[in-house]
């Protein structure tokens, strides 16, 4: 596996479901939005995890067929992105830049949000 988790989180988490939140942002402002309220980046691992927990709930995986979420794992010191097409087929990705951004490209976070 190339891939590399920016942090080793464990226990419990919340995520968001429904499409990818975060549209249309580059990675530093997707950053400074979730940073601001005290989130992080779910890592693949997490990410993978909540997909297949949501589809227990909703019988969809996060991002199925709709958006893609960059995620805070690495692939050759990229971050990641990975969304689900139709029928459960996970696509991770390691190949954008920092400042690409696009309508269908949001990001997941953790955390709690302070008020």
């Amino acid at each position: 596996n190339t891939v590399t988790n920016d942090r080793d989180p464990y226990g419990l988490f919340d995520y968001e479901t429904g499409n990818a939140p975060y549209l249309n942002t580059t990675e530093p402002e997707l950053r400074r939005m979730i940073s601001k309220d005290g989130r992080e980046l779910l890592t693949l691992n997490q990410y993978i995890f909540a997909s297949q927990y949501n589809m227990l709930l909703t019988g969809q995986y996060l991002d199925e067929g709709e958006t893609w979420a960059r995620l805070g794992s690495r692939s050759g010191g990229r971050v990641v992105f990975a969304g689900f097409y139709r029928g459960g087929y996970l696509d991770v990705t390691g190949i954008l830049e920092p400042d690409f951004y696009g309508r269908d490209l949001g990001g997941r976070s953790s955390g709690v949000k302070r008020t």
